[in-house]
């Protein structure tokens, strides 16, 4: 017996429902290791007009002076709040079955809607089964395509979030970020280092971590590009830096066993790679490496809408199932000289 209309969106939104919400963050461990650490750390925020809105003590705007005796002081009126704005945006990603499709892989589709007319459980199955890859299919899709985008400066596009690239930026001294002109705002720049040398290396990554911490806190994750990872081990190995073999383990292993800097795991980015491809720029995502305080880098969504299902009707004239996946959402920094960028030459 046929399945209807109604059945086939009840299978394809069960399906949506269970890949969207109970593994937003499937098969990124170790390939996508920048949007794995975002979503686990990831905040929604309320309604908003137009921007997410961040608070920044900016001034102490401090009246200390020195008095003797009966010397009259003075009081000064203080504002040392900014506001910080960053733009969210929508994001769409969906695809449309038609019915001759379906019936290719073996289910039939019909728009009877007569009780007991429900299809058997094999063929409840069959949709499900068929449902199921496709979500799969999407998922993942939406994933890779978020990451990339959470990378990029958001220059590509008029509707895309403002993302890595611009928030922690290779040339900190320019450009407007969250409405504040990083030109005049020293405390709204990043630290960034570039042409480093493998000689340098290491005295650079020790400038940048004191740069990171000057104001408090510490980068809680570094990730990098394959030639900057490379250079890494070259530098360490020959500053000294024993490999520490379990002694009794009668193992091998020819690999190198994982990096660390002041005790946080410098991460390869696989993903640089694929950036690179897309972008050609002119200093290399491979050579980068990027130390985060992901307390005060945060990707946010708005609340209730982050990896929804979607099942939108179909068109009376078009014999035509269409599933989706929305999210809305923006990146944001509280601070930016708690981050930092360094790039190989």
């Amino acid at each position: 017996m046929p399945v209807t209309a109604a059945e086939i969106a009840k299978a394809g939104k069960s399906a949506l429902d269970f890949y969207a919400s109970k593994k937003p963050t499937d098969q990124i461990a170790t390939e996508r290791p920048f949007l794995k650490k975002l979503v686990a750390k990831k905040k929604s925020f309320p309604g908003a007009k137009q921007f997410i809105n961040e608070k920044l003590l900016t001034s102490y705007g401090s009246n200390a002076q020195w008095f003797w005796g009966n010397q009259a002081v003075t009081y000064n009126s203080r504002d040392p709040l900014t506001d910080a704005n960053f733009s969210y945006r929508a994001m769409h990603d969906g695809f449309e079955v038609s019915e001759h499709e379906l019936r290719q892989n073996g289910i039939a589709v019909t728009d009877a809607r007569k009780p007991g007319q429900a299809a058997s459980a094999e063929e409840i199955q069959l949709v499900a089964n068929y449902f199921d890859m496709q979500m799969e299919v999407l998922q993942s899709g939406v994933e890779q395509w978020l990451d990339m985008q959470l990378h990029r400066a958001g220059t590509h596009s008029p509707e895309a979030v403002t993302g890595l690239d611009a928030l922690v930026s290779l040339a900190p001294t320019t450009g407007v970020i969250g409405g504040i002109d990083r030109a005049t705002a020293i405390y709204w720049r990043n630290h960034a280092s570039t042409a480093i040398t493998g000689a340098t290396l290491l005295d650079k990554m020790e400038k940048a971590w004191r740069a990171c911490t000057k104001n408090g806190g510490k980068p809680d994750f570094i990730m990098a590009g394959a030639d900057f990872v490379d250079a890494y081990q070259a530098a360490a190995l020959a500053a000294g830096k024993q490999i520490v073999v379990q002694a009794g383990s009668g193992n091998v292993e020819g690999s190198t066993p994982e990096f660390l800097f002041h005790g946080v795991p410098v991460v390869w980015n696989p993903v640089f790679d694929d950036l690179d491809a897309i972008e050609a720029p002119a200093t290399k995502w491979a050579k980068r490496c990027y130390f985060l305080n992901t307390n005060h880098l945060r990707l946010r969504d708005a609340s209730g809408d982050w990896m929804q299902a979607r099942e939108p009707k179909r068109d009376a004239d078009k014999y035509v199932h269409k599933f989706a996946i929305t999210s809305t959402l923006g990146m944001t920094m509280n601070r930016a000289n708690a981050h930092a960028v360094l790039a190989i030459a």
